[in-house]
């Protein structure tokens, strides 16, 4: 299931969940689904059971993974709405394809990337969105005409290639370092120079002038630390936000025969020519913005969110106001 999720694909029903006040709650659902064909889920809904299993105090993956399966197979969901528990809804799971990396522009100057893992398609995704904006042509790139901010909050992560060729693309700089993978007896220095994949040839140092601010939350972890730290500690965008959630381990998974997994951690890593420790510390925003809980009438979490919410988030307001005083 993990490594499904790093090719940007997985059997689901087509519903997006989040945990709110120890409920798992119902936030989105994808048209044309099993679950939005059914017509028998709404946003706001509480997740009650999952085959038969109470699961209103399990935790959110836990829940996740019960929901998620093999392509073609059922599953059977129960909620609440308004109090109310619903007969239960039988779904068929089918290959569900998100992107990693979705853009908005939020005016004629300035684009919202959001980035909500690091998986094997996202450098590409992340380049052409970028490109596509600042340029008509490889190489032949105008950053005057645009700001970006690159919003990594509730990313969990991904894959180390991922995120390192993706951080290639803003220094042209072979020296610099990006991140110091320690174990126990040795460590291995990467840096721009000594990334051999091609992305990180080809696309070398192509936005290092680039215009751009990071929004993190305690969600962003993992690979989005090593991306907001490596870009903090090159002194290349101000981090906005509040600080991140500290996992600074480097793990391979192996797939054992059950199609279970198992996480084996081999080394800590450290970002920056500055060496900067991420692992129980995180990353510390040079910019600290609280969000207001999604909890009023204005910013009801069971309404379809933005992906640029203008109005209701101060961190994307700040980040805003620092592009246009930085420019």
């Amino acid at each position: 299931m993990e490594r499904e999720d790093f090719n940007g694909s997985f059997a689901g029903v087509g519903i997006t969940v989040m945990e709110y006040y120890k409920n798992i709650i119902i936030v989105s659902i994808l048209p044309e689904s099993s679950a939005d064909k059914s017509g028998k889920f709404h946003k706001g809904d509480v997740i009650v059971a999952v085959d038969d299993e109470y699961v209103k105090d399990k935790p959110l993956m836990y829940v996740v993974r019960k929901i998620r399966g093999s392509h073609g197979s059922e599953v059977k969901i129960s909620v609440e709405r308004g109090g109310k528990l619903m007969e239960p809804v039988t779904l068929v799971r089918e290959r569900i394809e998100i992107p990693s990396v979705k853009a908005v522009d939020i005016d004629e100057q300035t684009t919202l990337l959001k980035i909500s893992r690091f998986d094997r398609h996202t450098p590409i995704l992340v380049f052409e969105e970028i490109n596509s904006r600042v340029g008509s042509r490889l190489f032949l790139h105008d950053f005057t005409k645009k700001n970006f901010i690159i919003d990594l909050r509730g990313n969990p992560g991904g894959l180390l290639e991922s995120v390192l060729s993706i951080t290639s693309f803003f220094s042209d700089n072979p020296d610099d370092v990006m991140t110091i993978l320690k174990g126990r007896e040795s460590e291995q220095v990467i840096t721009v120079g000594n990334r051999g994949d091609f992305s990180s040839s080809i696309y070398k140092g192509i936005f290092n002038d680039l215009h751009f601010v990071i929004l993190v939350d305690r969600w962003s972890a993992s690979a989005s630390e090593i991306f907001a730290g490596i870009i903090q500690d090159w002194g290349k965008a101000k981090i906005i936000g509040v600080p991140t959630f500290g996992k600074g381990s480097v793990q391979n998974v192996f797939v054992l025969k059950d199609r279970d997994g198992l996480h084996l951690t081999i080394a800590e890593y450290f970002v920056g020519n500055g060496r900067k420790k991420v692992n129980g510390v995180g990353i510390s925003p040079d910019i600290l913005v609280e969000n207001s809980p999604a909890c009023d009438e204005e910013a009801d979490i069971f309404s379809e969110r933005k992906l640029a919410d203008i109005k209701h988030d101060k961190q994307l307001q700040r980040a805003m106001e620092v592009l246009k005083q930085d420019k």
